[in-house]
């Protein structure tokens, strides 16, 4: 009989049948632990590695859209300057019209 067969024998002799089968149960749901522990630990990781990059990629489409909406601003900006002396032009021609 190989040795680790014969002290499990020698232990369910000496401490019983409901000991050994709380130790073992014991032993057991901490190995269940300690793998679920180190998978949840990995998957953490991996999970915070991935929002990092999406982290990365809005902020740069964050300053894309930024810098589009300026250069929007400027030219509406620009397009009210311009029609401004335009009304203002049709308005000085229609009051010399109406001279």
């Amino acid at each position: 009989m190989p040795a680790e067969a014969s002290t499990l024998i020698d232990m369910v002799n000496t401490l019983g049948v409901n000991v050994v089968t709380l130790l073992a149960a014991f032993y057991y749901i901490q190995w269940i632990t300690k793998s679920h522990r180190d998978e949840r630990t990995k998957a953490d990781e991996m999970h915070k590695e991935e929002r990092l990059a999406w982290m990365a990629k809005d902020s740069d489409s964050d300053a894309a859209l930024r810098s589009i909406m300026a250069d929007s601003n400027k030219i509406l900006g620009d397009l009210k300057s311009v029609l401004t002396e335009q009304t203002t032009l049709l308005r000085q021609i229609v009051l010399d019209q109406k001279k």
